[in-house]
């Protein structure tokens, strides 16, 4: 296999290597008849991209494939090795005039070699690991969900998320999507900063969700595919079912080269079980106010004391010298009809007013001068002495 690249797409190549490289360790090349894959899988298979370059993208595309092969030459070679091939991709079109490739059917070795200015020629020998072919099942026909959206969209709503999340939820309606930032359990969301926005139908280029739904993939692979999507400037496609099914996204520029990106999902229950426990807090505390409104209703109505403290007990105590907390254990009330009674229970349980804080005693140093009596020029020994007369004026000099 011999194929040589232009160098308006020695760029596009690199975004995909730099794309690859955060998905996975070991970069799969496989070349056909008529295009060239590259491929990479994550080392827990939760995520697989591929992008496929047909016969248009290459200025020269030579595949020959010998009677005594059966099958098409596939090789496999670290990242780390392309990646210094790859160093600057936002570069490369400034330096470089042709690449060409060479993958050899008995070879060990695949060969980069970068026709640059003035006559340079840079060549890479990257050892092939091993030879085998990956590929991933799924389908996105027949998925109820489809949706196109533009990377920049995409990249400024996950501007609003920490760098440190690890995993985005999508829920999606026929009306709207929404994004937040996912907590495995009810003890890590209440530790976490929870973030979630909300994108209207309008704002994506073709919005069509069957079956409204929640997914949860990791954020990571997902900033790989924003990254080189939006460096190419080319909308999004994403083909989705319901949780614990893959997501399939899709980046073309057709027919010279497609993309396609597939992350697993969490199961439905992790998230329904999360959505359990909160709704069942919810209904807790709705229960506990009801409960609470109620006994306040069967007290006596004309006594204000009794409605205020009940109030007390269903509010949350601050600790700090400068609150006061009335326990409902502590607070004794007895059925009485007369006023008096009413004012002196009141007085009781008055929380008197927090004292003004002592001035330090640094304050009060420092401010000390500006409190006492001006400077008075009269009060220096000496003040009435003459030094020197007065001059005469300049009339008796004239005279």
């Amino acid at each position: 296999m011999k194929c040589v690249i232009p160098a308006v797409n020695v760029k596009v190549l690199a975004r995909a290597i730099h794309a690859l490289c955060r998905i996975g360790d070991e970069l799969y090349v496989e070349p056909e008849p008529a295009r060239i894959s590259f491929r990479a899988v994550s080392s827990s298979k939760s995520a697989y991209a591929s992008f496929t370059f047909s016969e248009s993208f290459f200025s020269y595309y030579n595949y020959e494939q010998t009677r005594s092969q059966e099958e098409d030459v596939t090789c496999k070679v670290s990242m780390k090795s392309c990646l210094a091939v790859f160093r600057s991709p936002s570069h490369l079109d400034k330096q470089v005039e042709v690449c060409q490739i060479r993958l050899e059917p008995d070879g060990v070795k695949l060969i980069f070699e970068f026709h640059c200015h003035h006559g340079i020629i840079k060549t890479h020998f990257l050892p092939i690991i091993e030879c085998e072919t990956l590929e991933a099942v799924y389908s996105k026909d027949m998925l109820p969900n489809r949706l196109v959206v533009q990377p920049k969209l995409l990249t400024f709503a996950l501007s609003n998320f920490q760098v440190n999340a690890l995993e985005l939820t999508l829920v999606v309606t026929p009306q709207k999507m929404q994004l937040r930032n996912y907590a495995e359990d009810e003890s890590e969301m209440r530790k976490m900063v929870r973030t979630e926005l909300c994108l209207e139908s309008g704002e994506f280029d073709h919005y069509s969700i069957g079956v409204g739904t929640s997914i949860t993939f990791c954020l990571r692979e997902f900033r790989a595919l924003l990254s080189f999507a939006e460096a190419v400037n080319l909308p999004i496609a994403a083909s989705f079912d319901t949780g614990g099914r893959p997501i399939v996204f899709v980046v073309k520029n057709a027919p010279i080269y497609e993309s396609n990106f597939v992350f697993a999902t969490l199961m439905p229950q992790a998230s329904s079980h999360l959505n359990t426990s909160q709704q069942s807090k919810e209904n807790v505390r709705h229960m506990s106010q009801t409960e609470k409104g109620t006994a306040s209703k069967n007290c006596d109505t004309a006594s204000p004391i009794r409605a205020r403290k009940s109030n007390i007990d269903m509010s949350v105590s601050v600790p700090g010298p400068s609150r006061g907390h009335t326990s409902f254990r502590d607070v004794h009330i007895q059925d009485s009809g007369n006023a008096q009674d009413e004012e002196e229970i009141a007085e009781e349980d008055a929380v008197p007013g927090t004292p003004p804080p002592p001035l330090s005693k640094k304050a009060r140093y420092i401010f000390k001068r500006c409190f006492e009596a001006t400077f008075n020029s009269q009060m220096i020994p000496g003040y009435d002495d003459v030094l020197a007369e007065d001059s005469d004026d300049e009339s008796n000099k004239r005279t």
